[in-house]
Parts: C-alpha cells; structure tokens; sequence
C-alpha cells in the first residue's frame, strides 16, 4: 500500500453539498470511510444566499477532520444549456461542454465558471454540476422509454427535457421571475364595468338630460322617504360588513402563501409555453407529449399537476427529488 492510498484508509471522505436559491442556502455533508461507507451526516439551512460566516463555520467543523473534502454544488446559470449531439469542451470559445455518455452534451458559459469559483474562493469548488445530467441520472429507469418531457422543480428555476430512447430531444432552463398575479385576477369580472373609454361614452348622460318634466317619476310611489333612508342604512352597513370581512381574509394570508401561489402558476404558465413553443418550431419532429415525469425539488402543490392534467390533458407524475443528496452521489460517481 503506498502513501496515499494509506491516507485514504486512515482519513474520511467529506462531501459538501451546497444548494442556494436567491433568499436561502441549504448545507449537506457526509462522511464516508474508506469502504464508501457513510460514517456520519449533517444538514444545515440558512436564512442566505452567499457563503455567510456561520455557513464557513459549519462546514470548517467537518473538513478540518480531513484532508479529503469535496465541495459540490449545482449549476443555476440561465444561460446553460444541452444539445443533443457530442461536443468537446474546445468546441466553443464562449463555453465548456461536457458529454453524457457519449450520447448528447450540457454546456455552461465559461464566465460562469469563473464566477461560481469566485463566490466559492473562501472554501473552494470543486464540482459545479448541471442540471440536465442530474434528470437523466433521476430518470435514468425511464428516459429509455419512449417520447416523454422530464422536468426538474427547483426554487427558482425549471428545467425541462425531452428524451426519447435515452436520446435528448429537447432542453431549456428557464430562471422563474416572481411576478404578481394580482392584476391578473383584478381583470376578472368582479362585477365592474371594465369597459374601454369608447364604451363609457356620454350617450348616457344624453339620454338622462332628454326625460321630460311631464315623464319624471312621482316620488309618492315609493312610499315613507324615511324608511327609504333607513334601508339604505342598513344596506350600506351590510356592505361595509362585507368588505371588512374581505379585508380581513387577505390579511390572514401569509406573503409567503402568495409567493408561493405566484411561483406555482408560474410554473404552470412556464411549462403550457415552453410544451407550445416545442409544437410549433419546425426543428423538432410533432410528436405528441403525453407524459410528463417531474422532479420535485421545493415541494410543489398539488394543485401544478392538477392544472397540467386538466388543462393539457397530460399523464403527470411527480417524485421528490432532495437536490443536496443527488448532488451528493453525482460527486462520488465523479471520484470512481
């Protein structure tokens, strides 16, 4: 046995799994021995999305145990990309190409790179991996099948490919842009005339000021003027009844329950687009998607797989997926 392999033996493997999004961080590590064995774990979230003192601290109690860490996280450049032919890595000037299998290629821009490897400068980087070999390593039962979209659900961005016998056929990455709905459901007919200026012309106006004198209506049909006030009275008590209720009840509901809404019709609006978007460009055969196969990263509603399946008639099935983990697995599968 030479030197290092010794080492080996004698030190643990620490693997650090880092997941950002824009508000959040989540911290994974195991520690495997000299079998592969896992020795011990931690998890750690935190209230950032930058490598922050205490994240340093956490992650500095395991690798100063040994000499052998690696520190892994996942690509989020929406600039990336898969394409389904195989490149190299010198194949463009702007960016670097891996291949899946010898079977089709994921890039990231080289400037990316950089900068993943400068936001990481304090504790180091050594894997940056892209989403789509990570659906095709989830899916890897599956994407053998016939023509299916699998889609990856994280905080903040969806990533989206079509396989066909485990050849790529379509990939995007789209960045979720949060966006108020508000103004959408403000359109809604609420009882309110929401007409154009043409519409709310002065005809009706007009047609008041035409009443004659001798057509105007006898108040004495309409009985007591008092009671008449007291109705309305009541009337406009029952509304205001009405709208503090309603008041109320926006005000019961979290921010984070709103954001949470805006994101998930997003993600539905996302995936309608990008499925129609698919059908019309003609560099893609017409083939129809009936199946959708989703990872779930955020813990996603169930109300997104109910829209697809009523509004796009879709075959939908959603498995969770925990993205520190499968990152985890990716770095281990990188050091055989």
């Amino acid at each position: 046995m030479n030197f290092s392999k010794y080492l080996e033996f004698l030190y643990l493997k620490a693997f650090i799994n880092i997941i950002s999004n824009k508000t959040t961080t989540k911290v994974y590590i195991e520690m495997l021995n000299h079998k592969g064995v896992i020795v011990k774990s931690a998890e750690e979230n935190f209230e950032t999305s930058t490598i922050n003192h205490q994240m340093k601290d956490f992650i500095k109690t395991y690798i100063q145990e040994t000499p052998y860490y690696y520190i892994s996280t996942l690509d989020y450049s929406p600039f990336q990309g898969a394409v389904s032919s195989v490149k190299k890595a010198d194949d463009q000037n702007d960016s670097t190409f891996r291949s899946y299998e010898d079977r089709w290629s994921y890039n990231t821009p080289k400037t990316n790179i950089i900068d993943m490897k400068n936001r990481y400068e304090d504790i180091g980087l050594d894997f940056l991996f892209s989403p789509f070999p990570l659906i095709a390593n989830f899916f890897k039962e599956k994407i053998s099948d016939t023509f299916t979209m699998y889609v990856l659900l994280s905080e903040d961005y969806l990533t989206l490919t079509i396989f066909k016998h485990s050849e790529l056929i379509y990939a995007r990455h789209i960045e979720i842009l949060i966006e108020n709905i508000n103004d959408d459901i403000d359109e809604l007919d609420l009882g309110l005339n929401l007409s154009s200026d043409e519409e709310n012309d002065d005809d009706g106006f007009d047609e008041i000021e035409d009443i004659d004198e001798e057509d105007s209506i006898d108040l004495d049909d309409f009985g007591d003027i008092e009671d008449l006030d007291t109705i309305e009275e009541i009337e406009e008590f029952s509304e205001d009844e009405e709208v503090e209720e309603s008041s109320e009840e926006l005000e019961d509901i979290p921010n984070e329950s709103i954001d949470s809404f805006n994101k998930d019709y997003q993600r539905f609006t996302l995936l309608q687009e990008t499925i129609n978007s698919y059908y019309h460009d003609s560099r893609y055969e017409r083939e129809f998607i009936e199946t959708i196969y989703i990872a779930d990263g955020i813990g996603v509603s169930p109300d997104l797989k109910k829209y697809l399946e009523e509004e796009m008639f879709l075959d939908v099935y959603v498995r969770h997926i925990d993205l520190a983990s499968e990152i985890c697995e990716m770095a281990k599968m990188e050091l055989k």
